[in-house]
């Protein structure tokens, strides 16, 4: 019966490894800086409780990254909530939480996507489900047959997320041959 509450759950886990060298400076000092190498298994869970009109949601990315188990233990590890929320109602719903707000279509850039907070800290490796995170915020939806209707309250908005200074994917503007800006990885 659809008014009694139950468990949904399912998930999945993948690893991701990748290796480059980068060729362009081979001295023998900087050969270590120019090796990139990711090591990382993660693993989504997907938990859904309740009926169809009151339920709570966790989706959660659980991050594992053995390179790093060696030198710091405690670091290895970590859990990021992709959504967590309470929500309420058929054809006007209530969520409150971090909710995703899947608003738009693109390859790159939803920009449509405003509230959702941008993840660029793989530039081109990241998949799709990974690109954008949710936001703390409280929703009010109204479906009317093929439309929708939607209100957000956000308390603030999230930073984009850029890769760390020592990243392989880190951008940093240069000068080439002293004309123009060009921006590459380093």
């Amino acid at each position: 019966d659809s008014d009694s509450p139950k468990w949904d759950f399912f998930g999945y886990v993948e690893n991701e490894n990748f290796f480059g060298i980068d060729t362009t400076n081979t001295t023998a000092d900087n050969a270590a800086k120019n090796e990139f190498i990711k090591l990382e298994a993660r693993s989504r869970l997907n938990a859904r409780y309740g009926t169809n009109f009151f339920y709570a949601k966790a989706v959660l990315d659980l991050y594992f990254y053995p390179e790093t188990a060696l030198t710091n233990p405690v670091a290895a590890g970590l859990i990021d909530p992709y959504e967590f929320y309470i929500a309420a109602g058929k054809s006007l719903q209530f969520k409150i939480g971090k909710i995703v707000y899947n608003w738009g279509s693109a390859d790159a850039f939803r920009i449509t996507n405003y509230f959702d907070q941008r993840d660029l800290r793989e530039l081109f490796m990241k998949e799709e489900d990974e690109r954008y995170r949710g936001s703390y915020s409280t929703s009010l939806k109204y479906l009317l047959g093929d439309f929708s209707f939607e209100g957000v309250a956000v308390a603030s908005l999230n930073p984009v997320l850029f890769p760390d200074s020592g990243s392989y994917w880190v951008i940093t503007p240069s000068l080439q041959d002293g004309v123009q800006p060009v921006l590459h990885t380093t």
